[in-house]
């Protein structure tokens, strides 16, 4: 609740810029975000869930890029 509570008062865009798992029963919430650096993505996060927060890193992979990846892999 108290996360919850938080998200509404940092804004209206943490509600609907997230997706929540909840309804699988898995409390947490998730949102894909543009951010020059993991510092700035974490800045997004409100500042009492900051410490607890994990901002992991994605990209898109081509078929060439993995195929190479895994000849270096095994090569």
């Amino acid at each position: 609740m108290r996360a919850l509570d938080a998200i509404v008062r940092h804004g209206s865009h943490m509600v609907t810029n997230a997706e929540f798992g909840c309804a699988d029963g898995i409390h947490a919430g998730w949102r894909i975000v543009d951010a020059e650096s993991k510092n700035d993505a974490a800045r997004l996060v409100p500042p009492q869930f900051r410490e607890d927060a994990e901002v992991v890193q994605l990209r898109t992979w081509n078929k060439e890029e993995i195929q190479a990846t895994i000849k270096k892999l095994e090569g």
